[in-house]
């Protein structure tokens, strides 16, 4: 009698929950960090286009170059993958934080799952006379 109570009381295997697979590849990626990163490519495409505009040419064969002469294009160009970096760098928080979203939702109904299961197992132990 004791062994049956105590075998119905444990929970099965099938009732454990399972280690949620990892997901392979980006899974959801929310729409804002596209778009971030399409600003990102924008600003890249942008810094090495006026780089490239920007960039000196002397007036002449007797004229040395010197660093002064190339700042403006550097300048633009490193402004450019900055702020692509820092776009990135949104995209990528945003897209920690919907999976982060989705394993708490995730973990929430498996939690859920696990407490129904508990409650039916001790609302049925209780309600079972002395004797059976």
């Amino acid at each position: 009698m004791k062994d049956k109570l105590n075998a119905e009381a444990r929970l099965g295997e099938s009732d454990l929950p399972v280690i949620r697979p990892e997901r392979k590849g980006f899974g959801e990626i929310p729409t804002l960090s596209m778009v971030f990163a399409s600003i990102a490519v924008a600003y890249i495409l942008i810094g090495a286009i006026l780089c490239w505009r920007l960039w000196p040419v002397p007036p002449d064969a007797t004229y040395q170059l010197t660093l002064v002469d190339y700042a403006p294009a550097l300048i633009v160009l490193s402004s450019g993958i900055g702020s692509a970096l820092l776009f990135l760098a949104l995209a990528a928080g945003l897209s920690y934080l919907a999976q982060i979203r989705s394993n708490s939702e995730w973990a929430a109904e498996e939690i859920a799952k696990i407490r129904k299961r508990l409650m039916r197992i001790t609302r049925d132990h209780l309600l079972r006379r002395p004797g059976e």
